[in-house]
């Protein structure tokens, strides 16, 4: 879990109650559970949906809700009755709306459920991710505030505001309407391809027909070279042999 998600809930926290008690808490030191429970004998439970999700557990002793409740009643003393169990729960939606807003101001959209008050020792709430646990050291007692959220991958994942996703989506269709406008229509970039191609074949069979008209001349003269040689030679041999007769 990210330390920025405590971060607003223990400020939240310290902010509240010195509004409540006219004295400012002492924050202690961080610890990590691998679970949300609280050893205390009153907790208000506190659950967050949104773009960070969980627990959160805001835990203390009778004696010291006691005394807050009476602080924030403004009476000299009380039991833990309805109205001290309703001052604390108030005092929880007091602490989640104020971190709230600074998980809003931080980028993380969220919201709150009801705060639940939960009496008893060893109070465990089931999370999926181990929890952070800050003691807040007050005139009246310990408050200790363990908070178990995570950050959601659904809304991680959403499109950015402004149309920010569409912008590569336009830009896409943009080059695609200049590619479509660069081609002519009905295969009108085929046909000087074609014409060139039949150009280029008339030229072959022109070459072709040039060469074989060579070969074919040249053949013909040798032909009759040999043959006007074999005439010659032969009618000479004929006189040759009437003279000597």
């Amino acid at each position: 879990m990210k330390a920025e998600f405590i971060n607003p809930f223990v400020t939240a926290g310290m902010e509240v109650l010195e509004t409540v008690i006219n004295s400012r808490p002492e924050p202690g030191q961080l610890a990590v559970r691998s679970a949300t429970f609280t050893t205390q004998q009153v907790s208000i439970v506190i659950g967050v949906t949104g773009a960070v999700a969980g627990q959160v557990l805001c835990g203390m002793s009778l004696v010291t809700a006691t005394k807050i409740a009476a602080a924030m009643a403004s009476a000299p003393a009380m039991t833990f009755d309805e109205m001290a169990s309703s001052a604390i729960a108030e005092l929880g939606n007091m602490i989640s709306g104020n971190a709230t807003t600074r998980l809003s101001e931080a980028g993380y959209e969220c919201q709150i459920t009801p705060p639940t008050l939960v009496r008893g020792t060893e109070v465990e709430v089931s999370t999926s991710t181990p929890a952070l646990v800050v003691p807040l050291y007050t005139d009246f007692g310990k408050v200790e505030i363990n908070v178990a959220l995570e950050e959601c991958e659904e809304e991680a994942a959403a499109e950015p505001p402004d149309g920010g996703a569409a912008e590569p989506a336009a830009a896409a269709s943009e080059d695609e309407a200049a590619a479509e406008a660069a081609e002519p229509p009905d295969g009108g970039a085929a046909e000087p391809a074609a014409a060139e191609a039949e150009e280029e074949a008339k030229e072959t069979v022109a070459a072709d027909t040039e060469e074989e008209a060579k070969e074919t001349a040249a053949a013909d003269a040798e032909e009759e070279a040999k043959e006007t040689v074999a005439g010659d030679a032969e009618q000479k041999a004929k006189e040759t042999v009437a003279a000597e007769a």
